[in-house]
């Protein structure tokens, strides 16, 4: 405590974070609309250099780009999935209606995301072999489990607890007795 006021770390946090919100925020509001197209453009331009010196440097690098393609598959993939499960609806939806060129601005960067996946993978060529055989085993073996292990699995509970039935009948035990209830 001093003088009176007690001195704590997040206090002190919540304090310049809301100084901080309120700037951004008058910040925002002061943006017209011609300063937000220029934002976007300028977004635009960036992100097509990027793509285009994202794609020098790949030509320049990369001697066979065939099989790094072929096995950036498998990542594309395994970060769709990854996405699928990380990334909110909601997000993806914001993205997908605000301006058109922002989404193609969007689009550009995927597209400089998968030309920095082809220098990777073809400059660390058997780490990302090994590691996109990874994802498929891994792949296969749920597969495997879900498609055979799993059936199995309950065929043998079937044999030790007797066969499921198949409809929901309020009126039996379902584990409860007269003699705990």
């Amino acid at each position: 405590m001093v003088c009176g006021k007690s001195l704590l770390v997040s206090q002190e946090i919540e304090s310049v974070r809301a100084i901080l919100v309120e700037r951004i925020q008058r910040l925002v509001a002061q943006v017209d609309g011609r300063t937000q197209r220029r934002l976007h453009w300028a977004y635009f331009l960036l992100s097509a250099a990027t793509l285009w010196i994202s794609l020098a440097l790949t030509v320049c690098h990369v001697k066979s780009w065939a099989l790094p393609i072929l096995l950036s598959v498998v990542y594309i993939a395994v970060f769709l999935a990854l996405a699928r499960f990380l990334i909110s609806r909601k997000f993806i939806l914001a993205i997908l209606t605000s301006a058109r060129l922002l989404v193609l601005s969007f689009v550009l960067n995927g597209l400089t995301a998968m030309l920095a996946l082809q220098y990777l993978i073809g400059y660390w060529w058997a780490g990302a072999l090994i590691l996109a055989f990874e994802f498929v085993s891994a792949w296969a073996g749920a597969y495997i489990f879900s498609r055979y292990v799993l059936p199995m699995a309950y065929e043998l509970l079937s044999i030790f607890i007797g066969p499921r039935s198949g409809e929901y009948n309020s009126a039996s035990p379902q584990g409860r007795s007269a003699k705990i209830e």
